[in-house]
């Protein structure tokens, strides 16, 4: 169980990182990427075509020991990805498009463009895809996780 505290400590986190310069570099970056066809450090597609593009791995020296990974995900249209969880806390907002989600033990939600929503570390992310058959969605999303710890556990 997440506490108010700690919830108010990464939020606080959360929205230094996001007026960070870094942060909007790492943007600009995407950004530019997106235009010349290339990604900034993607990883290669999955066989289900979600790509995940991570745009900064930054220390929280006032978080002693955590770490804020900032990523833009690209959901193809009528593609589900598998259920999984995140072992920190993350913040995510639809750049594009419109998303489905579930992280348990809430109901479903679509959130559309300019919408956020908020994930209690190690609650299982049930379902998450774009909300339409025929238009992709884009994600970016802010994990606040131990150092070391992988950013996305698969559900078995």
């Amino acid at each position: 169980m997440v506490t108010r505290r700690q919830m108010m400590k990464a939020l606080a986190a959360g929205s230094t990182i996001l007026a960070s310069k870094n942060l909007v570099a790492g943007l600009a970056l995407a950004e530019a990427a997106e235009e010349e066809g290339a990604a900034v450090k993607a990883q290669p597609p999955p066989a289900n075509g979600i790509r995940v593009t991570r745009l900064l791995e930054q220390a929280l020296p006032e978080m002693e020991g955590k770490v804020a990974t900032v990523v833009i995900v690209d959901f193809p249209p009528g593609v589900d990805d598998k259920a999984h969880r995140h072992p920190g806390s993350v913040f995510a907002y639809v750049l594009e498009g419109s998303i489905t989600t579930q992280v348990e033990p809430g109901p479903v939600v679509t959130y559309t463009k300019g919408q956020m929503w908020y994930e209690p570390p190690m609650h299982v992310h049930r379902i998450v895809r774009s909300a339409s058959k025929t238009v992709s969605a884009k994600l970016l999303a802010l994990l606040i996780s131990d150092k070391g710890q992988p950013v996305l556990i698969p559900e078995s």
